[in-house]
Protein backbone atom coordinates (compact mmCIF):
# COMPACT_ATOMS: atom_id res chain seq x y z
CA UNK A 1 0.00 0.00 0.00
CA UNK A 2 0.82 3.45 -0.42
CA UNK A 3 3.13 5.72 2.31
CA UNK A 4 0.53 8.73 3.45
CA UNK A 5 -2.98 7.48 2.53
CA UNK A 6 -6.16 9.15 3.57
CA UNK A 7 -7.71 7.07 5.90
CA UNK A 8 -11.11 5.65 4.82
CA UNK A 9 -13.90 3.72 6.23
CA UNK A 10 -11.59 0.88 5.45
CA UNK A 11 -10.38 -1.21 8.64
CA UNK A 12 -6.77 -1.12 7.56
CA UNK A 13 -5.46 -2.92 10.96
CA UNK A 14 -7.85 -5.76 9.78
CA UNK A 15 -6.32 -6.49 6.25
CA UNK A 16 -3.94 -9.13 6.32
CA UNK A 17 -0.22 -8.51 4.65
CA UNK A 18 -0.75 -12.06 2.79
CA UNK A 19 -1.54 -10.92 -0.87
CA UNK A 20 -3.59 -14.08 -1.13
CA UNK A 21 -7.02 -12.43 -1.08
CA UNK A 22 -8.78 -15.65 -0.70
CA UNK A 23 -6.35 -16.19 2.70
CA UNK A 24 -7.62 -12.22 3.48
CA UNK A 25 -11.42 -13.20 3.43
CA UNK A 26 -11.22 -16.60 5.33
CA UNK A 27 -9.06 -14.30 8.13
CA UNK A 28 -11.95 -11.30 7.84
CA UNK A 29 -14.35 -11.92 10.21
CA UNK A 30 -17.14 -10.23 7.83
CA UNK A 31 -16.69 -12.86 5.00
CA UNK A 32 -17.10 -16.06 6.89
CA UNK A 33 -19.93 -18.12 5.55
CA UNK A 34 -22.41 -17.48 8.67
CA UNK A 35 -26.35 -17.12 8.79
CA UNK A 36 -25.70 -13.29 8.65
CA UNK A 37 -23.37 -13.16 5.69
CA UNK A 38 -26.32 -11.96 3.30
CA UNK A 39 -29.33 -11.96 5.62
CA UNK A 40 -31.91 -9.20 4.11
CA UNK A 41 -31.10 -9.42 -0.12
CA UNK A 42 -30.66 -12.13 -2.27
CA UNK A 43 -27.61 -11.95 -4.30
CA UNK A 44 -26.35 -15.28 -5.46
CA UNK A 45 -25.00 -14.89 -8.96
CA UNK A 46 -22.52 -12.20 -9.51
CA UNK A 47 -21.50 -11.55 -13.18
CA UNK A 48 -17.92 -10.01 -13.46
CA UNK A 49 -16.57 -7.77 -16.53
CA UNK A 50 -12.55 -7.70 -17.18
CA UNK A 51 -12.25 -5.13 -19.89
CA UNK A 52 -8.36 -5.90 -21.15
CA UNK A 53 -5.67 -4.61 -23.68
CA UNK A 54 -2.46 -5.90 -23.81
CA UNK A 55 -2.38 -7.55 -19.87
CA UNK A 56 -0.52 -11.22 -20.42
CA UNK A 57 1.08 -10.60 -17.60
CA UNK A 58 -2.06 -9.01 -15.02
CA UNK A 59 -5.20 -11.31 -16.40
CA UNK A 60 -4.47 -14.58 -15.22
CA UNK A 61 -3.77 -13.47 -11.44
CA UNK A 62 -6.36 -10.81 -11.48
CA UNK A 63 -9.12 -13.13 -12.99
CA UNK A 64 -8.17 -15.97 -10.80
CA UNK A 65 -8.02 -13.57 -7.50
CA UNK A 66 -11.37 -12.49 -7.95
CA UNK A 67 -13.09 -16.11 -8.61
CA UNK A 68 -11.40 -17.20 -5.83
CA UNK A 69 -12.27 -14.16 -3.53
CA UNK A 70 -16.10 -14.62 -4.99
CA UNK A 71 -16.33 -18.25 -4.10
CA UNK A 72 -14.93 -17.67 -0.82
CA UNK A 73 -17.71 -14.62 0.00
CA UNK A 74 -20.40 -17.18 -0.91
CA UNK A 75 -21.17 -16.09 -4.69
CA UNK A 76 -21.54 -17.81 -7.42
CA UNK A 77 -19.20 -16.04 -10.04
CA UNK A 78 -19.13 -15.96 -14.11
CA UNK A 79 -16.64 -14.04 -15.20
CA UNK A 80 -16.48 -12.01 -18.60
CA UNK A 81 -12.79 -11.44 -20.29
CA UNK A 82 -13.24 -8.82 -22.95
CA UNK A 83 -10.17 -8.58 -24.99
CA UNK A 84 -9.66 -5.45 -26.59
CA UNK A 85 -7.53 -6.02 -29.56
CA UNK A 86 -4.96 -6.97 -27.77
CA UNK A 87 -1.52 -7.07 -29.45
CA UNK A 88 0.71 -9.66 -27.46
CA UNK A 89 -0.21 -12.97 -25.53
CA UNK A 90 -3.26 -11.67 -23.83
CA UNK A 91 -6.15 -13.74 -26.03
CA UNK A 92 -3.76 -16.98 -25.47
CA UNK A 93 -3.47 -16.14 -21.85
CA UNK A 94 -7.52 -15.58 -21.86
CA UNK A 95 -8.38 -18.78 -23.70
CA UNK A 96 -5.91 -21.00 -21.52
CA UNK A 97 -8.36 -19.72 -18.28
CA UNK A 98 -11.31 -20.69 -20.38
CA UNK A 99 -10.07 -24.34 -20.86
CA UNK A 100 -9.04 -24.57 -17.24
CA UNK A 101 -12.43 -22.89 -15.93
CA UNK A 102 -15.56 -23.01 -16.69
CA UNK A 103 -16.53 -20.11 -15.17
CA UNK A 104 -14.92 -18.31 -17.33
CA UNK A 105 -15.78 -16.91 -20.99
CA UNK A 106 -14.45 -14.56 -23.41
CA UNK A 107 -14.87 -12.21 -26.33
CA UNK A 108 -11.81 -10.56 -28.30
CA UNK A 109 -12.32 -8.01 -30.70
CA UNK A 110 -11.24 -7.35 -34.11
CA UNK A 111 -8.84 -4.36 -33.10
CA UNK A 112 -8.23 -1.76 -30.22
CA UNK A 113 -11.38 0.02 -29.98
CA UNK A 114 -10.74 1.40 -26.66
CA UNK A 115 -11.53 0.69 -23.13
CA UNK A 116 -15.07 2.59 -23.00
CA UNK A 117 -16.27 0.38 -25.74
CA UNK A 118 -15.15 -2.77 -23.75
CA UNK A 119 -17.40 -1.94 -21.06
CA UNK A 120 -20.08 -1.24 -23.28
CA UNK A 121 -19.88 -5.07 -24.83
CA UNK A 122 -19.35 -6.22 -21.22
CA UNK A 123 -22.36 -5.10 -20.57
CA UNK A 124 -24.47 -6.14 -24.05
CA UNK A 125 -22.46 -9.36 -23.79
CA UNK A 126 -23.12 -10.97 -20.20
CA UNK A 127 -26.11 -12.10 -20.74
CA UNK A 128 -29.60 -11.96 -18.10
CA UNK A 129 -28.24 -14.78 -15.71
CA UNK A 130 -27.11 -12.37 -12.67
CA UNK A 131 -28.33 -11.03 -9.38
CA UNK A 132 -25.60 -7.64 -9.70
CA UNK A 133 -22.95 -7.06 -12.89
CA UNK A 134 -19.87 -5.45 -11.76
CA UNK A 135 -16.91 -4.64 -13.72
CA UNK A 136 -13.30 -3.51 -12.86
CA UNK A 137 -9.64 -3.17 -14.04
CA UNK A 138 -7.98 -5.73 -14.84
CA UNK A 139 -4.01 -4.70 -14.50
CA UNK A 140 -4.87 -5.39 -10.42
CA UNK A 141 -5.01 -2.25 -9.60
CA UNK A 142 -8.58 -2.90 -8.47
CA UNK A 143 -8.58 -5.61 -5.42
CA UNK A 144 -11.07 -8.46 -5.04
CA UNK A 145 -11.04 -7.35 -1.53
CA UNK A 146 -12.94 -4.29 -2.35
CA UNK A 147 -14.48 -6.04 -5.00
CA UNK A 148 -16.47 -8.17 -2.40
CA UNK A 149 -17.20 -5.02 -0.54
CA UNK A 150 -18.94 -3.33 -2.99
CA UNK A 151 -21.11 -6.81 -4.01
CA UNK A 152 -22.09 -7.05 0.16
CA UNK A 153 -23.01 -2.84 -0.22
CA UNK A 154 -25.22 -3.94 -3.03
CA UNK A 155 -26.98 -6.48 -1.07
CA UNK A 156 -29.29 -3.26 0.57
CA UNK A 157 -32.35 -3.57 -1.50
CA UNK A 158 -32.51 0.46 -1.57
CA UNK A 159 -29.53 0.42 -3.62
CA UNK A 160 -29.47 -0.15 -7.51
CA UNK A 161 -25.37 0.31 -7.88
CA UNK A 162 -22.63 0.51 -5.44
CA UNK A 163 -19.24 2.73 -6.98
CA UNK A 164 -15.87 2.11 -5.95
CA UNK A 165 -14.42 5.53 -4.97
CA UNK A 166 -10.83 6.21 -4.74
CA UNK A 167 -9.64 8.47 -1.68
CA UNK A 168 -5.94 9.00 -2.61
CA UNK A 169 -3.87 9.96 -5.41
CA UNK A 170 -0.82 9.76 -4.22
CA UNK A 171 0.65 7.60 -6.95
CA UNK A 172 -0.33 10.11 -9.36
CA UNK A 173 2.25 13.39 -9.75
CA UNK A 174 1.20 16.59 -8.80
CA UNK A 175 0.54 17.76 -12.04
CA UNK A 176 -1.94 14.87 -12.62
CA UNK A 177 -3.92 15.40 -9.27
CA UNK A 178 -4.26 19.39 -10.25
CA UNK A 179 -5.54 18.16 -13.84
CA UNK A 180 -8.07 15.44 -12.89
CA UNK A 181 -9.40 17.88 -9.95
CA UNK A 182 -9.71 20.63 -12.41
CA UNK A 183 -11.70 17.83 -14.72
CA UNK A 184 -14.30 17.13 -12.42
CA UNK A 185 -15.02 20.67 -11.56
CA UNK A 186 -14.89 21.89 -15.14
CA UNK A 187 -17.11 18.38 -16.10
CA UNK A 188 -20.01 19.50 -13.53
CA UNK A 189 -19.96 23.25 -14.54
CA UNK A 190 -20.10 22.72 -17.92
CA UNK A 191 -22.31 19.65 -17.99
CA UNK A 192 -24.79 20.12 -14.82
CA UNK A 193 -24.35 16.34 -14.48
CA UNK A 194 -21.52 16.16 -11.54
CA UNK A 195 -19.46 12.72 -11.78
CA UNK A 196 -18.26 11.91 -7.82
CA UNK A 197 -14.78 13.19 -8.08
CA UNK A 198 -12.45 9.94 -7.64
CA UNK A 199 -14.89 7.67 -9.28
CA UNK A 200 -13.44 5.31 -11.51
CA UNK A 201 -14.61 2.02 -13.64
CA UNK A 202 -14.91 -0.04 -10.80
CA UNK A 203 -18.62 -0.73 -9.80
CA UNK A 204 -21.49 -2.83 -9.21
CA UNK A 205 -24.92 -2.54 -10.69
CA UNK A 206 -28.03 -4.17 -10.50
CA UNK A 207 -29.74 -5.62 -13.53
CA UNK A 208 -31.91 -2.71 -14.37
CA UNK A 209 -29.29 -0.51 -13.93
CA UNK A 210 -27.40 -2.72 -16.84
CA UNK A 211 -30.39 -2.75 -19.08
CA UNK A 212 -30.58 1.74 -18.82
CA UNK A 213 -26.58 1.72 -19.85
CA UNK A 214 -27.53 -0.94 -22.25
CA UNK A 215 -30.40 1.40 -24.08
CA UNK A 216 -27.56 3.95 -24.87
CA UNK A 217 -26.33 4.00 -28.38
CA UNK A 218 -23.82 6.45 -28.58
CA UNK A 219 -20.75 6.78 -30.53
CA UNK A 220 -18.39 7.48 -27.98
CA UNK A 221 -20.04 6.86 -24.72
CA UNK A 222 -18.47 8.32 -21.43
CA UNK A 223 -18.86 5.42 -19.37
CA UNK A 224 -18.53 7.31 -16.13
CA UNK A 225 -20.43 9.90 -17.09
CA UNK A 226 -23.08 7.32 -18.09
CA UNK A 227 -23.63 5.96 -14.91
CA UNK A 228 -24.38 9.47 -13.35
CA UNK A 229 -26.51 10.19 -15.86
CA UNK A 230 -28.92 7.63 -15.88
CA UNK A 231 -29.81 8.16 -12.19
CA UNK A 232 -30.42 5.39 -10.10
CA UNK A 233 -30.27 5.10 -6.33
CA UNK A 234 -26.13 4.28 -6.00
CA UNK A 235 -23.66 4.08 -2.77
CA UNK A 236 -19.69 5.98 -2.95
CA UNK A 237 -17.69 3.21 -0.81
CA UNK A 238 -13.84 4.28 -0.50
CA UNK A 239 -11.51 1.70 -2.58
CA UNK A 240 -7.52 1.43 -2.55
CA UNK A 241 -5.78 1.71 -5.67
CA UNK A 242 -2.95 -0.76 -5.84
CA UNK A 243 0.26 -0.86 -8.10
CA UNK A 244 0.39 -2.42 -11.31
CA UNK A 245 0.59 -6.07 -10.75
CA UNK A 246 3.34 -5.83 -13.99
CA UNK A 247 3.73 -4.18 -17.40
CA UNK A 248 3.55 -0.27 -18.34
CA UNK A 249 0.30 1.91 -17.41
CA UNK A 250 -1.71 1.95 -20.42
CA UNK A 251 -3.47 5.80 -19.58
CA UNK A 252 -1.07 8.25 -21.09
CA UNK A 253 -1.72 12.12 -20.87
CA UNK A 254 -2.24 12.62 -24.16
CA UNK A 255 -5.03 9.70 -23.88
CA UNK A 256 -6.47 11.48 -20.89
CA UNK A 257 -6.91 14.65 -22.54
CA UNK A 258 -8.22 13.20 -25.17
CA UNK A 259 -10.96 11.02 -23.28
CA UNK A 260 -11.58 14.34 -21.41
CA UNK A 261 -12.46 16.32 -24.37
CA UNK A 262 -14.57 13.80 -25.71
CA UNK A 263 -16.63 13.73 -22.14
CA UNK A 264 -17.07 17.54 -22.89
CA UNK A 265 -18.39 17.56 -26.04
CA UNK A 266 -20.61 14.51 -24.85
CA UNK A 267 -22.53 15.84 -22.31
CA UNK A 268 -22.23 19.88 -23.09
CA UNK A 269 -22.71 21.96 -26.14
CA UNK A 270 -20.79 25.04 -23.74
CA UNK A 271 -17.65 25.01 -25.78
CA UNK A 272 -20.35 26.16 -29.18
CA UNK A 273 -21.70 28.70 -26.51
CA UNK A 274 -18.96 30.01 -25.39
CA UNK A 275 -17.29 30.38 -28.70
CA UNK A 276 -20.78 33.11 -29.41
CA UNK A 277 -20.06 35.14 -26.00
CA UNK A 278 -16.63 35.47 -27.40
CA UNK A 279 -17.28 35.99 -30.32
CA UNK A 280 -20.25 39.00 -29.49
CA UNK A 281 -17.51 40.02 -26.99
CA UNK A 282 -14.76 40.80 -29.30
CA UNK A 283 -17.68 41.79 -32.02
CA UNK A 284 -18.42 44.65 -29.32
CA UNK A 285 -14.44 45.74 -28.42
CA UNK A 286 -14.44 46.05 -32.09
CA UNK A 287 -16.85 48.27 -32.03
CA UNK A 288 -15.67 50.34 -29.26
CA UNK A 289 -12.47 51.05 -30.54
CA UNK A 290 -14.14 52.09 -33.76
CA UNK A 291 -16.04 54.82 -32.14
CA UNK A 292 -13.10 56.15 -30.44
CA UNK A 293 -11.16 56.17 -33.55
CA UNK A 294 -13.66 58.13 -35.30
CA UNK A 295 -13.83 60.63 -32.61
CA UNK A 296 -10.43 61.18 -32.36
CA UNK A 297 -9.91 61.69 -36.13
CA UNK A 298 -13.39 64.18 -36.13
CA UNK A 299 -12.30 66.16 -33.02
CA UNK A 300 -8.18 66.27 -33.54
CA UNK A 301 -7.93 65.44 -37.40
CA UNK A 302 -5.41 62.76 -36.14
CA UNK A 303 -5.25 59.90 -39.34
CA UNK A 304 -5.63 56.55 -38.27
CA UNK A 305 -2.63 54.80 -37.27
CA UNK A 306 -1.62 52.11 -39.24
CA UNK A 307 -0.22 48.96 -40.77
CA UNK A 308 1.19 47.56 -37.48
CA UNK A 309 -2.19 47.94 -35.86
CA UNK A 310 -4.58 46.35 -38.49
CA UNK A 311 -2.00 43.39 -38.93
CA UNK A 312 -2.41 42.69 -35.21
CA UNK A 313 -6.42 42.63 -35.16
CA UNK A 314 -6.24 40.74 -38.60
CA UNK A 315 -4.27 38.18 -37.21
CA UNK A 316 -6.03 37.79 -33.83
CA UNK A 317 -9.54 37.70 -35.46
CA UNK A 318 -8.30 35.22 -37.28
CA UNK A 319 -7.29 32.81 -35.12
CA UNK A 320 -10.05 32.98 -33.11
CA UNK A 321 -12.37 32.40 -36.06
CA UNK A 322 -10.05 29.49 -36.84
CA UNK A 323 -10.60 28.18 -33.62
CA UNK A 324 -14.22 28.76 -33.05
CA UNK A 325 -14.66 26.91 -36.36
CA UNK A 326 -12.76 24.02 -35.17
CA UNK A 327 -14.70 23.57 -31.87
CA UNK A 328 -17.89 23.48 -34.58
CA UNK A 329 -16.15 20.85 -36.44
CA UNK A 330 -15.60 18.70 -33.78
CA UNK A 331 -19.79 18.63 -33.12
CA UNK A 332 -20.09 18.01 -36.84
CA UNK A 333 -17.47 15.29 -36.90
CA UNK A 334 -19.45 13.60 -34.11
CA UNK A 335 -22.53 13.75 -35.74
CA UNK A 336 -21.00 12.62 -38.81
CA UNK A 337 -19.72 9.32 -37.37
CA UNK A 338 -22.74 8.64 -35.90
CA UNK A 339 -24.60 8.90 -39.62
CA UNK A 340 -22.88 6.42 -40.63
CA UNK A 341 -24.44 3.79 -37.80
CA UNK A 342 -20.66 1.97 -37.27
CA UNK A 343 -20.82 -0.48 -34.61
CA UNK A 344 -19.29 0.65 -31.51
CA UNK A 345 -16.65 -3.09 -31.60
CA UNK A 346 -16.37 -5.88 -33.69
CA UNK A 347 -16.06 -9.38 -32.09
CA UNK A 348 -13.56 -11.75 -34.00
CA UNK A 349 -13.77 -14.82 -31.62
CA UNK A 350 -15.60 -15.89 -28.58
CA UNK A 351 -15.63 -18.76 -26.53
Amino acid sequence: MHEGREKTDIDEDRRPADDSVAQELRHDRSFKQSSNVRNHAAIEKVKLILPLHNEETNIKAVAVEAMSALKEAGYKPSILLVDDGSTDSSKDVVESLCESHPEFSYISFSRNFGKEAAIMAGLSEAGEDFDVLAYMDSDGQHSAWDLVRLIKEAEDPSIDMVCGVRTDRSYQTRFERWMTKGFYRLFHHLSGRPIDEGAGDFNVLRPKVVHALRQIPEEYPFIKGLVGWIGFRRKLVPIIIRPRRGGEPKSITRKKFTLAFGAFLSFSSWPLRVWSLVGASVALLAFLYLVVVLAETLMRGRDVPGYATIVALILFFGGVQLLSIGIVGEYIARIYDASKHRPRYIIRDRS
